[in-house]
């Protein structure tokens, strides 16, 4: 069987970054035929931004095979109208966030559907959420009104009757000793990686120098900077407040692998978005979540339904448990929080009103409760297994 996953790269690289990791893991669960054998592809507009996550891409071939282990991936330019007509058909197609399939490939997958005598389906992947509508929505038709074609809604989720979270078994044990000599960790006592949105980090500066300063024997911290849109607020914030304790560390884009192991290995990390936030969750280690802006401050319902999600989690284990929860989500909601006035704007010109000081002070616990439940998670929440799952019930 074929899988073709299309991909409409909006935002640089967010949105092929899930559609990879998403392939790798569809390619780990079928690898000893349990779940059936499947053929996976990726159709994905914009090659370069898929050759900056993984160095095996040539983004100069439209049409190409690459090696992960144990398994070979097509991946095809899904504007080159060539390459596609000359693609054999596949069993289901999986839309990602809304990328559509080319009307020419979509019409001959329906015309193929109407004459042979066996299902095929297209799956119209969501964005993440932890919303309470998540597990209504999931996996509810949507009729195409076409001769043998199902379409179904796939809505990835950290509650239980959603898509579950996409992530590669092998992703849990990448760390320092995946990594170069220059982003392995050191002597320092405190390592921090920084990946948000824009903001002025000036609080994370002062609340980590004070907790050092703290400290019962010398202590030292090393934050890990990377490329992209923390980068400015993040240096202007540290000019304002250099201490010698705290070595800042400028890193360059990196690849999926490299970037999950610096997560890993790291004890408090900044994040964004979708994919970075499944990797920090999944870590087991404390973190800060940088919602996507939206109007009306909406994206202060997402850190609350996320904070919904986790409070179980604290709750059934003390009071020092759960008074670290209700301090870490205080700071979930100030980080996150924008004038409603100028709902939209970035916060990098704006007074900083989350602290960090929870995230230290309180490791221990919150690293106790997160890495349980991400283990929980890891066994019982993988989207790839769920996917497979609910596609073989077709018997595509």
């Amino acid at each position: 069987m074929t899988l073709d996953l299309v991909c409409h790269v909006v935002d640089n690289y967010g949105d092929i970054a899930v559609v990879w990791r998403l392939a790798q893991a569809l390619m780990e669960d079928t690898a000893d035929g349990s779940r059936g054998k499947w053929q996976i592809r990726i159709l994905v507009d914009d090659l370069a931004a898929f050759h900056a996550l993984t160095p095996l891409v040539d983004p100069s071939l439209a049409v190409q095979e690459i090696a992960v282990p144990g398994h070979r991936v097509t991946v095809v330019r899904s504007t080159d109208k060539m390459a596609l007509r000359a693609l054999p058909l596949p069993d289901v197609i999986v839309e990602a966030f809304g990328a559509p399939t080319p009307v020419e490939r979509l019409e001959a997958f329906f015309v193929a559907s109407a004459t042979e005598l066996r299902a095929r389906v297209v799956i119209h992947l969501e964005y993440l959420t932890a919303e309470a509508y998540s597990e209504d929505y999931h996996l509810l038709p949507s009729p195409l009104g076409r001769t043998g074609v199902e379409r179904h809604f796939f809505v990835p989720g950290f509650r239980r009757h959603t898509g579950g979270l996409v992530f590669t078994d092998r992703s849990a044990a990448l760390g320092t000793a995946d990594l170069p000599p220059e982003l392995r960790r050191g002597d320092e006592t405190w390592l921090v990686t920084v990946f948000s949105y824009e903001h002025d980090f000036s609080h994370l500066w002062e609340d980590l120098a004070a907790y050092l300063q703290r400290a019962e024997t010398p202590a030292t911290a090393r934050v890990m900077v990377l490329a992209g849109r923390p980068r400015e607020g993040a240096l202007a914030s540290w000019q304002r407040n250099a201490d010698p304790a705290i070595t800042v560390q400028l890193v360059p884009f990196v690849d999926q692998d490299t970037y999950t192991a610096l997560v890993n290995q790291a004890d408090f990390n900044l994040v964004r978005g979708e994919e970075s936030w499944v990797v920090a969750a999944l870590s087991g280690k404390p973190f800060l979540w940088h919602a996507y802006l939206q109007d009306d401050n909406h994206q202060l319902v997402k850190i609350d339904a996320f904070l919904d999600v986790l409070a179980p989690e604290f709750a059934t284990d003390g009071p020092e448990a759960q008074q670290a929860f209700a301090a870490m989500a205080a700071e979930f909601r100030a980080f996150n929080t924008r004038p409603a006035t100028a709902p939209l704007r970035n916060s990098a010109d704006d007074a900083p009103l989350e602290h960090y000081s929870v995230f230290f002070e309180h490791h221990e616990v919150l690293s106790r409760v997160l890495s349980r439940w991400a283990l929980q998670m890891r066994n019982s929440a993988k989207l790839s297994r769920r996917l497979l799952d609910f596609l073989n019930s077709f018997r595509v």
